[in-house]
């Protein structure tokens, strides 16, 4: 299988160069540091949602469509799509994450504004309005995400449904993996 660090790389320099560190993960089954995790598959989510804070925004749509641009070609390749199959797979995958990230967008200004009314004289009515709010946009999220699932797997077979989750989990750790390196080694650098 063909590796392509530079593009990654690039992405995860972008991602290092922000100032909030990444929690280190927990080790063991549950967690990202398992053994016997290649770190093969990285998962665009996480170096994307990264980006959208770390980055300028000049930076952040060439990041994301480097990243992007990874990510198709080694989905494609570790589920063995068809012609048909990535014609109809990547259009649905792209607009189920436009959604994501517009839920999340709403998600940061409720959370925005309800730290807004906490810093003020806090009021139960107003402060219970923004969380019952933040709780219907959240079981909103769970049910798009449950229901866009259902879509794509819909167009897979059994094994290229499975192999989406290893995919999945696989890219996410050699994401996280290759930014917690790279701020490392940067932490260890002398500054001029």
């Amino acid at each position: 299988m063909k590796r392509f660090w530079s593009p990654i790389a690039i992405c995860a320099l972008a991602v290092a160069a922000a100032a909030q560190p990444l929690p280190e993960p927990p080790d063991g089954p549950e967690g990202r540091g398992r053994p016997g995790a290649p770190p093969e598959y990285v998962e665009e989510r996480v170096m994307i949602e990264s980006c959208d804070s770390a980055c300028p925004p000049a930076r952040m749509g060439r990041e994301r469509k480097m990243l992007e641009a990874v990510r198709i070609s080694r989905m494609t390749e570790a589920l063995d799509l068809s012609e048909d199959q990535i014609a109809r797979f990547f259009p649905r995958l792209r607009k189920m994450e436009e959604n994501r990230r517009s839920l999340d967008r709403q998600r940061d200004e409720l959370i925005d504004e309800l730290e807004k009314a906490l810093a003020g004289p806090l009021k139960d009515a107003e402060l219970k309005a923004r969380l019952d709010q933040l709780d219907k946009l959240e079981q909103q999220k769970l049910r798009r995400t449950l229901a866009d699932h259902a879509e794509l797997d819909a167009l897979l077979s059994v094994p290229q449904r499975a192999k989406l989750r290893v995919f999945n989990q696989r890219f996410d750790d050699e994401v996280r993996l290759m930014v917690r390196t790279i701020r490392e080694r940067r932490l260890k650098l002398p500054r001029p």
